[in-house]
């Protein structure tokens, strides 16, 4: 019981809810700003990305630079399933995440268009999904 007046007390729900709308609409206009497919959708506290390449290999180097790119500037996400926006984070976080992810948007847009994505991708070999985690 502590834990929900803690949450209705401290209007957790609203703070997450704004900072996942945040979220979502700063990486959408980071992307658009350099031309990536990058889209960022779903619920506003546990948003969905995708980003499409011309092909399937190609979509999976975009989201291995992507995701290499994002860690090195200290921003973790998931490809797969949700990412999660928490009470923890603050408007200065999502500002920072949104910042690191254009540049990170514009390193796998310039390495799609110079067809160097696999050589810039610290991913080296692939292997086969077994569908599970």
């Amino acid at each position: 019981m502590a834990s929900i007046k803690e949450y209705r007390d401290r209007d957790v729900f609203t703070h997450m809810n704004h900072l996942g709308e945040m979220l979502k609409s700063e990486l959408n206009a980071a992307a658009q700003t350099v031309g990536s497919s990058f889209r960022a959708s779903g619920p506003s506290s546990f948003p969905t990305f995708e980003m499409q390449g011309q092909s399937d290999t190609e979509t999976q180097l975009m989201w291995d630079v992507f995701l290499q790119e994002v860690a090195r500037g200290g921003v973790l996400f998931r490809r797969a399933g949700t990412n999660f926006v928490t009470f923890s984070h603050t408007e200065e976080d999502i500002k920072r995440t949104a910042d690191v992810s254009r540049e990170a948007f514009l390193t796998v847009e310039r390495h799609r268009r110079e067809d160097s994505l696999a050589e810039y991708s610290s991913v080296k070999e692939y292997a086969p999904s077994s569908g599970t985690i």
